[in-house]
This record gives C-alpha cells, sequence and structure tokens, in this order.
C-alpha cells in the first residue's frame, strides 16, 4: 500500500470513529451558533441562532444519517481498493497488454483437463516475449513458468525458442503434458494431429483443401486415373486418405500432400498458413505407483476461490484472475 493511500485510510478510520460516537447527530452539530451579541445595559441579551421546535433538528438527523451511510459505503470501497492494490501487489509495465481472459477446469485431478487462457491486446507491443513469465497461485504460492515453444511445430525437431505475443495473439497454457512433447503456435495443417493425439481444447480441423492440391499438383492421368480423383475429392480436410488399390501416382500425392510435413513444406508460405493461438504446455503430468495413478505434484490450482496471477520476467505483476 503507498503511503498516500495509508495515510487517507486513518484519516477515514478517525473520521469513521468519530460518526460512530455521534457525530454530526449530537445536539450541538445541528443546533446553530449560540453566542450572545453585545447589548446596551437593561436590555436582555439574546443567542443568535434558532430557538424553534424540533422538526428541524429531525431533518438534520435524517441528513447527518443518510451522510454517515454514503461514508460508510465509501470507506468500504476504499477498503476493498486498498486491498485489491496489495493484492496485485506492484503492476508490471506490461499491465494492460495481456490478460487472462478465463480458465477451465481449475483444480482438476487431471492435469490435461485444466488450462487457462491469456490474451494479447491489440495494442500490446509486437513481439512480446513471455517465456519466463509466471503463473502464480495465490492461496498456495505454487508457481508455474511458462516455457519455449515451436511457433511451427516439426515433428523432427526438438529446437525451441521463447514464445512470442502479436497483437490479438492468444495462448491456451494446459497443466499437462502436451501431446506433441512441445508447445507450439497452431497453423493451417495442425489439424492433421487431432486424429492420434488428444488435444484440450480441440485443434481447429480446418486443412488445405485435398481436391484444390489435387487439382493444382496431381502429375498424373487424371483421365486414366479418376479413381484417384474421386478419392481424394471424397477426403475431409485434416484427413489422410486410405492408400490401398491406388495407383503409384495417386500414391506419390497422397504422401507428398496430405500429412503434416509435406503440408508445411507446401503451404508455409500460404497467407493464412499462421494462426493467433498458442497452445503452451507445462508438463505436470499423472505418473503410475504399482498400476495405480498417482499425481506427484499436487494441483496447481484450487478449483474455488482461487486467484492467479501472471508475472513477467521482473516478477511483476501483468493481470490478476480471481473466481
Amino acid at each position: 500500500m503507498s503511503d498516500g493511500a495509508f495515510i487517507l485510510a486513518v484519516f477515514f478510520f478517525f473520521f469513521a470513529a468519530w460518526l460512530a460516537s455521534g457525530g454530526p447527530t449530537k445536539p450541538i452539530s445541528f443546533a446553530g451558533p449560540y453566542i450572545t451579541p453585545i447589548t446596551s445595559v437593561g436590555t436582555i441579551q439574546t443567542g443568535y441562532g434558532s430557538t424553534g421546535g424540533t422538526s428541524g433538528g429531525g431533518t438534520s438527523i435524517s441528513a447527518a444519517r443518510s451522510t454517515l451511510s454514503n461514508i460508510q459505503n465509501s470507506l468500504g470501497g476504499l477498503n476493498k481498493q486498498v486491498q485489491d492494490a496489495k493484492l496485485f501487489g506492484t503492476p508490471s509495465p506490461y499491465k494492460g497488454d495481456v490478460t487472462i481472459s478465463w480458465g477451465n477446469s481449475l483444480g482438476a485431478s487431471d492435469p490435461k483437463q485444466e488450462y487457462i487462457t491469456i490474451r494479447a491486446a491489440s495494442n500490446a507491443p509486437q513481439n512480446l516475449n513471455i517465456t519466463g513469465w509466471k503463473l502464480v497461485a495465490v492461496s498456495n504460492d505454487h508457481v508455474a513458468t511458462i516455457p519455449q515453444g515451436q511457433e511451427i511445430y516439426s515433428p523432427s525437431s526438438t529446437a525451441t525458442a521463447p514464445i512470442i505475443l502479436h497483437p490479438n495473439d492468444t495462448a491456451i497454457i494446459n497443466s499437462g503434458v502436451s501431446p506433441v512433447y512441445e508447445s507450439f503456435k497452431e497453423n493451417e495443417c495442425m489439424g492433421y494431429y487431432t486424429k492420434n493425439d488428444q488435444f484440450n481444447p480441440g485443434l481447429s480441423q480446418t486443412c488445405p483443401s485435398p481436391i484444390n492440391d489435387f487439382n493444382a499438383h496431381y502429375t498424373g492421368n487424371v483421365f486414366k486415373d479418376g479413381g484417384c480423383q474421386q478419392l481424394i475429392q471424397n477426403t475431409y480436410s485434416c484427413n489422410i486418405p486410405d492408400t490401398n488399390s491406388v495407383s503409384s501416382d495417386c500414391n506419390i500425392f497422397i504422401e507428398n500432400y496430405l500429412n503434416y510435413p509435406s503440408c508445411i513444406v507446401n503451404h508455409q508460405a500460404d497467407e493464412q498458413f499462421s494462426g493467433n493461438e498458442w497452445r503452451i504446455y507445462l508438463n505436470r503430468d499423472v505418473i503410475k505407483v504399482h498400476n495405480t495413478d498417482t499425481r506427484y505434484y499436487g494441483p496447481l490450482w484450487q478449483q474455488s476461490h482461487d486467484a492467479i496471477k501472471l508475472e513477467d520476467q521482473s516478477g511483476l505483476t501483468v493481470d490478476l484472475y480471481e473466481y
């Protein structure tokens, strides 16, 4: 709490104590001045101020009570602001640039079901490095650090780099282990992975159109190989068709275009290739002990009534999420 806020709180405390002891409801508070003017000898002195009945006093008491109620409400609001400021801590220079927008299944027994979402504002700085930022549970001081990731996921590489957010980017931060063993940014080819791996929430099922790739890149004779064209025509986006009983030219096309690695090679230059959503994994897992699932780390967050801080690399608070 700042010195100014502390002094203001002390002032209001004593003011409230004066009000609680009677304050403006005491008769002297609404009786008006009662002093006597200088008069000549033999003249009866009469005090200044009203000497009327009780109606004016009653009105003054009602007004004083209303004022007292308003001040008490203001004190409650001030106390809430002071407590919120104390809970938030020292603001980061990135406060407002990145916010925690929502969470799901917080405190879940399965870490793969637990995640929160952060979002970069439309006016956030470009190339905002969030690797090394921390998520802190206020209830138990558990800390999770945002790792590095792969902007374009590669199944044949373990190389990672800092996770960079751009304006309007979103990051879903999952407590569990990545189904592909890395944190990554979604792209228009990632849908090929959803058939074999479990993502929470699910990945987009939108991939480049198989028939468009066929029409643009098939090198066989489409008139002699109409069965291949029909097979590709009936293949849904992000699916790999069965290569049994197809021609060699058809099989080559499927291998070169309708899977994740070849999709990356052929579509990385597409304007719509890169998405605006990161999938970040904290790699907290369930291990098996004597054939029984046993969590070795304890939950990051409580299921209810907790607060999660997002802190930058310097430990300053970027945002606070209460639930």
